[in-house]
């Protein structure tokens, strides 16, 4: 922001003196706010090391703070304070007819500083995380982060009040909140929010990490935002959860897996809406039920329907030891647990996790050679690949004995922390419940090799900015042996050959040499000299012979 300016002119034009010595405090009243100096124009001589004429720039009130620069000849600069003062120093010590310099200096706030803070927080305990400067406009890239950490056995909740951030088109590439269930971003996303979104997140343990990113060329007030603990002992309202296909998650009720008791004045109410990776479907299976068992299911339930409010199907409803299966038919899951049992049980846990929308085939089935390389890439490459997207393919090596190598030869994947956007997943097996090998987005081009003779590709997109895709290469190695292409083994196939020609060239050679015919004994030039234009006949009545004796011998 320029509070204020002036244009400071000096012009020593044809005097002769010895030394002309000009000095020039700047500062600036509030002390939130930092001074420019843009020399415009210089015409100072330009002497070695500007021992004669020059101006020297301070960082402070005096010329004993800090230099922060000294310049001469005809350059041009800007000089940034540290804080509200600046001092200038212009110094003539040899005669020029045409030493002069222009400058100008204004004042502006300084730009908002983004820390890594870490905060803990005990029982009851409220406070605030905000962008810098809130409610101005932050317009770096640096990231902010808080570490936030309760004590054991308490989670955190965090609210946003208050965000202004880019739509979700340009949400991940540029300005976003990101949210992360643990104290790294390698850790589960609870969510990131774009636009004008207001949600509640809950942690699942004692962490929860929060990272702003911002962006030079989109502006806004990013975030406003107060967290606090909450007793893991209760149901903490309606929570969101992201179901992948590469990871089981788990819900369960508040303490589990010890015994879960409602607060004696209130009917509990524990509500999870389960969405999943781009078009998949969602998978939940009660793993454990200790709830009282009951006819109608009254006094606790588990009620799971196909969407994420009350007046969406109703998948079904269990409680005592019932441990059933359901499956969405859209991309999100609602689970609601309600009790009105005073005497408290152990609850419920139950695993979730994404699976492809078996109505619409998504997986490709493969068969990997050693002669050949096979290639596998997103729909429309080299065309920019769509949003919300998910293939899979499964590839198998054609003999038991051998492995499975992918190797990708070109990347463009839309490149996000951790690779939680767009990603693409290597198994080492024929699930994605197999051992990972490997993960990668942006341009990497990793390589991968199976231990069996399965591998497990899946390719996921989740953003809205144009990007190719990858292409990748596979084919199969036999376990033990070297670790040759398939193009040494078409090399060694094509040298045999070679050897086998050759070898049959010189046997015909030494057989027709053998019969004397002349064009293979010593004796041809001779021939041609004494039957002259009868040569063609001699050779082809020669060879006819030697056939013939080929014949009889044979």
């Amino acid at each position: 922001m320029l509070l204020f300016s002036r244009i400071l002119l000096v012009g020593v034009e044809g005097l002769h003196v010895l030394s002309v010595k000009c000095e020039w405090q700047i500062s600036t009243s509030n002390s939130d706010e930092i001074i420019k100096l843009e020399l415009a124009f210089s015409s100072l001589d330009n002497s070695s090391n500007c021992e004669h004429n020059y101006i020297a720039v301070y960082d402070g009130p005096n010329a004993s703070s800090g230099l922060l620069g000294k310049t001469c000849g005809n350059k041009t600069t800007v000089f940034t304070s540290a804080s509200w003062s600046l001092y200038v120093v212009l110094q003539l010590t040899k005669s020029n007819a045409s030493n002069a310099l222009l400058a100008t200096y204004f004042s502006e706030r300084k730009e908002a500083e983004c820390l890594e803070v870490e905060s803990r927080i005990s029982s009851d305990d409220k406070k605030y995380i905000s962008s810098p400067e809130f409610p101005r406009l932050y317009k770096r890239k640096k990231e902010c982060s808080w570490l936030i950490s309760t004590s054991r056995g308490r989670v955190i909740r965090l609210e946003v009040v208050y965000a202004n951030f880019p739509s979700k088109s340009t949400c991940f590439a540029k300005a976003n909140l990101a949210v992360y269930d643990g104290n790294s971003n390698r850790d589960h996303v609870l969510g990131v929010v774009c636009g004008d979104e207001s949600k509640t997140y809950v942690s699942t343990g004692q962490e929860m990490l929060v990272v702003l990113k911002g962006d030079n060329n989109q502006t806004g007030r990013f975030l406003a935002a107060y967290y606090s603990d909450v007793k893991a002992e209760e149901c903490v309202g309606k929570i969101k959860l992201k179901a992948q296909r590469h990871t089981k998650n788990y819900i369960h009720t508040p303490s589990f897996p010890a015994t879960y008791k409602k607060h004696p004045f209130k009917f509990s109410h524990c509500v999870w809406v389960i969405s999943a990776d781009g078009p998949d479907n969602v998978k939940l299976t009660i793993t454990y039920s200790n709830l009282v068992d009951k006819s109608d299911c009254g006094v606790e339930s588990i009620n799971v329907y196909d969407g994420d409010e009350l007046s969406n199907k109703l998948l079904g409803v269990s409680c005592g030891e019932s441990k059933p299966t359901y499956m969405s038919t859209g991309r999100k899951l609602m689970v609601v647990f309600s009790s009105r049992n005073a005497n408290g049980s152990h609850g419920f846990l139950a695993s979730y996790y994404s699976v492809p929308d078996l109505n619409t085939p998504r997986q490709q089935q493969l068969v990997a050679m050693s002669s050949t390389s096979g290639y596998i890439y997103p729909p429309n490459f080299p065309q920019p690949y769509q949003s919300s997207i998910s293939r899979s393919w499964a590839i198998r090596a054609k003999h038991s004995e051998e492995t499975v190598v992918l190797e990708v030869a070109f990347s463009d994947i839309f490149l996000s922390p951790g690779c939680e956007i767009d990603y693409v997943v290597v198994y080492d097996g024929a699930t994605e419940y197999d051992h990972r090998l490997g993960k990668w987005c942006g341009i990497e081009q990793p390589k991968f090799v199976s231990t069996g003779r399965d591998m497990f590709v899946i390719f996921h997109t989740n953003s809205t900015t144009e990007h190719t895709g990858f292409l990748a290469a596979y084919h199969t190695h036999t376990q033990g042996a070297s670790s040759g292409s398939p193009s040494h083994v078409w090399l060694c196939v094509t040298l045999l050959i070679v050897i086998i020609l050759v070898g049959c060239f010189f046997l015909v050679r030494h057989f027709f040499t053998k019969h004397g015919h002349p064009q293979w004994s010593g004796n041809r030039d001779r021939a041609t000299e004494s039957m002259g234009s009868g040569m063609d006949i001699y050779d082809h009545a020669s060879t006819s012979v030697s056939m013939k004796s080929l014949l009889e011998t044979s």
